[in-house]
């Protein structure tokens, strides 16, 4: 419905990535962010946004070229063209570690695991 009226689907998925299957084309979303904190194991300060590939962005804040400092304007490819500074790489690297280990236990394992903690959780509060 959104899609026939133009507009632009956001999802905040930073309770959902890393516990359930996100797909932007089979859930019709245009523009997809989470934290890298939450359930993707990441270290706190990292975060991704994903959209689709023929949805373009209109960077808010431009300058600081990162890793094209020679050049006297904003890159124009990615993900340099939307980022204004340096580069959070220990960041970066501890939430892709973070996505490695899901992706070996799988989201199925991690899924039965969260909803295990629910209901121990339930149990205690109901006594």
């Amino acid at each position: 419905m959104a899609k026939e009226k133009g507009i632009v689907v956001f999802v905040d998925a930073s309770q959902t990535a890393g516990t359930l299957s996100i797909s932007l084309e089979n859930d019709g979303i245009d523009l997809l962010a989470f934290a890298g904190h939450k359930s993707l194991l990441g270290p706190q300060g990292t975060g991704v946004l994903i959209s689709r590939e023929d949805y373009q962005l209109k960077p808010l804040i431009v300058g600081g070229t990162g890793s094209y400092s020679e050049l006297p304007h904003q890159p124009a490819s990615w993900p340099d063209r939307y980022e204004a500074g340096t580069l959070n790489t220990p960041g970066i690297v501890g939430l892709a570690a973070g996505i490695d280990e899901l992706n070996r236990r799988g989201l199925e394992a991690i899924y039965s695991m969260n909803n295990y903690c629910l209901l121990i959780l339930l149990k205690l509060v109901q006594r």
